[in-house]
């Protein structure tokens, strides 16, 4: 299954983001030397995007997004001030719109990504992306953990967006009519 690159920009904004972080916070903790405090940071990040055509996924409109994000990390570092493990907390709240009606579906999440440098693992767990609609109510359902080593990912619990973002979301739409 193919996905929209930015569906993709969408669904990996936030490990662009972690990249990001990894590398103000390994340069912040060696130009303090010695021993590093943990580091913490927090942001709020706001895209609007574009939107992709549904049509391969039965709907005959575009979708697009407004997404706002919240994230909060801490950094540990070892003695020489190497990072040894991040927590990041992430809040997600967005609106997706059918281009044909103007219907919009609310998707909100809620979770925790732990790094683990020294063991080069990245733990997910939480509600990732919950849509609803007032009418319909549960339409996305994507929550439970993820692990990512460098053997693969381990998945637990119902991921309907990480396995087709695209579908899923067009999908949602579809089922708020026309």
């Amino acid at each position: 299954m193919t996905h929209s690159a930015r569906t993709w920009g969408r669904l990996f904004a936030v490990g662009a983001a972690f990249i990001g972080l990894l590398t103000v916070g390994s340069a912040s903790g060696l130009a303090a030397g010695g021993g590093i405090p943990p580091q913490h940071f927090s942001d709020t990040i706001v895209t609007d995007g574009g939107g992709f055509d549904c049509g391969p996924y039965g709907g005959d409109f575009d979708q697009s997004w407004h997404i706002v994000e919240q994230l909060s990390r801490v950094t540990t570092f070892d003695a020489s001030g190497n990072p040894i493990g991040a927590l990041t907390h992430v809040g997600w709240a967005e609106t997706d719109t059918r281009s044909d009606t103007g219907a919009t579906l609310d998707v909100h999440g809620a979770w925790t990504v732990k790094i683990d440098y020294v063991a080069d693992t990245v733990s997910v767990s939480g509600a990732y992306r919950i849509g609803t609609s007032r009418s319909l109510g549960l339409l996305i359902q994507d929550a439970g953990g993820l692990v990512f080593t460098p053997d693969g990912v381990s998945i637990s619990g119902p991921h309907e967006v990480f396995k087709d973002p695209d579908g899923s979301f067009c999908r949602a739409l579809a089922a708020l009519g026309s």
